[in-house]
């Protein structure tokens, strides 16, 4: 089964199975940057400074391909073994995308934290997922991620370091700046470990449940496979933008985030916090765009002028999801459907106001039925199957088993209106 960003010529394709190795999304920037190294990979949204005190970074492929290469050199200078756990608590911008590449190319898994969560929340989380390392950062807004990992760090003795990008960084904590910088060197150990065969190369991300946060474990075969069916649907093309308002920080924000950027060759521009105005100047810029935004702004879509360059629109939409009597907006509707960390729906919208339900489920065509098959249980329970799964941390599960999703569709006179 072949994932192919619409545009990109057959030498580019890729089939899911080539892609289980720990550096496959770095694999993808380098690969990128060696066909056109001066476009831009990632790019942040103005205005950065007011909520984190860095400034705003546009890179190229080329320079961020040596980024991730010198971040990466360092992280396996660390002495963890092959496949660690590293935490990444960053907020949406290209530190994040980077760190996610650079901790994959290093042989290690990447482990998506919350910059929101409570230092308890994220306690249970670095320990529930036995992370060695966390990366993050010293300020956002008012809160100062990097001295609330230290705190979290005093009572869970086996995660070794912490890493943050500045400005004042803490003392304690490594500062990720002047390895980016060219400012340090990095250790000694500049190639990835490999690690053991059977150990499987991929991300660790956090479902939110009655009972907490459970961990779920995604190779990255299955995180291309999650991304590919809305990169189709988006149409999304090399060299263009796509722009982004949800963080890394979970399966939805990296799916149609950077994995989405990555496998079509277009530039992410990360906006860490919503600013009506600054994004209204952002979509402004003469480029072919594509945004992904939270369902919830749907409402205000109709004052946003879709123009020329805005080419889709990706809503992310969190059950439940009323199917009919939507909003609606002009231009490219593309839906995507969280079904808890597990797996995404997605389509293009046929009308305006209208979810289709048999689209999510790919019944109407499109890439999301081979890589998600969706039926119906005992009561409507949404069961699912197929390789852009995830699976319970530290389990393995076959891609043909069907898994309960959580949720239930609701009918109205034979009609499904809603997810839930």
């Amino acid at each position: 089964m072949a994932i192919v960003a619409p545009g990109r010529p057959p030498a580019d394709r890729h089939r899911t199975g080539e892609w289980d190795a720990s550096g496959a999304l770095a694999r993808l920037l380098a690969e990128a940057a060696g066909e056109s190294p001066d476009r831009v990979a990632f790019r942040d949204g103005p205005g950065r400074e007011i909520w984190c005190r860095r400034p705003s970074f546009e890179l190229s492929r080329e320079i961020a391909t040596e980024a991730v290469r010198r971040l990466a050199a360092y992280l396996a200078g660390l002495g963890l073994d092959p496949a660690s756990r590293v935490g990444i608590c960053l907020p949406n911008g290209s530190e994040a995308a980077m760190s996610l590449l650079a901790v994959g190319r290093a042989g290690l898994t990447p482990c998506l934290l919350d910059v929101t969560a409570s230092a308890g929340e994220l306690s249970n989380a670095i320990e529930t997922a036995d992370m060695r390392a966390v990366i993050t950062q010293a300020h956002l807004g008012q809160d100062r991620l990097a001295e609330k990992m230290c705190f979290v760090a005093a009572g869970f003795f086996r995660l070794r370091f912490l890493l943050a990008f500045g400005p004042d960084v803490p003392d304690g904590v490594v500062d990720l700046d002047p390895v980016l910088l060219e400012q340090r060197p990095p250790r000694a150990l500049c190639s990835p470990v490999e690690a053991p065969a059977e150990t499987e190369a991929g991300i660790v991300s956090f479902a939110r449940g009655s009972g907490g946060r459970s961990a779920l474990f995604r190779s990255y075969r299955s995180l291309i496979a999650a991304a590919a069916p809305i990169v189709a649907a988006a149409r999304l093309r090399p060299g263009e933008r796509l722009l982004s308002l949800l963080p890394p920080d979970d399966l939805k924000g990296l799916a149609t985030g950077p994995v989405a950027a990555l496998i079509a060759g277009a530039a992410l521009e990360a906006h860490c916090a919503f600013d009506p105005a600054r994004l209204a100047e952002a979509l402004a810029a003469p480029e072919p765009t594509h945004l992904v935004a939270p369902a919830w702004m749907e409402p205000a879509l109709p004052e946003i002028d879709p123009g020329a360059e805005l080419r889709s629109i990706i809503l992310v939409h969190e059950p439940p999801v009323q199917l009919e009597a939507r909003p609606g907006a002009a231009g490219r509707i593309v839906d995507v459907v969280c079904c808890t960390e597990l797996a995404l729906l997605s389509s293009a919208r046929s009308r305006p106001g209208e979810i289709s339900f048999q689209a999510l489920c790919g019944a109407e065509g499109g890439v999301t039925g081979s890589l998600v098959e969706v039926r119906l249980g005992p009561g409507d329970e949404i069961c699912l199957r197929g390789p852009a799964l995830a699976r319970p941390d530290h389990t393995k599960a076959d891609s043909l088993d069907w898994q309960p999703s959580g949720l239930g569709i609701e009918r109205n006179g034979g009609v499904i209106v809603r997810i839930a």
